[in-house]
């Protein structure tokens, strides 16, 4: 970079370059915290998942079979 460019801009070059603004920190902070839910959501899944298979296996065992012919169709 020449030589004039900082001292034509005041010395601030460095400092603009650098200035992202005040509303990426909130953007990094929703994204972090909406990765860290999804994961969170679907470790959760993945844990229950085993035993709501076996309780719908074991309520359907418990379950008194529907008769067609009893109900009249």
């Amino acid at each position: 970079m020449p030589a004039g460019i900082p001292e034509l801009l005041g010395g601030q070059l460095f400092s603009l370059v650098a200035y992202i603004g005040p509303g990426a920190d909130l953007a990094l902070i929703s994204s972090a915290i909406g990765l860290i839910a999804t994961m969170g959501a679907s470790l959760t899944f993945l844990v229950l998942w085993p035993f709501r298979l076996l309780w719908r296996r074991l309520s359907a065992l418990t379950k008194p079979a529907k008769d067609d012919a009893a109900a009249g169709s």
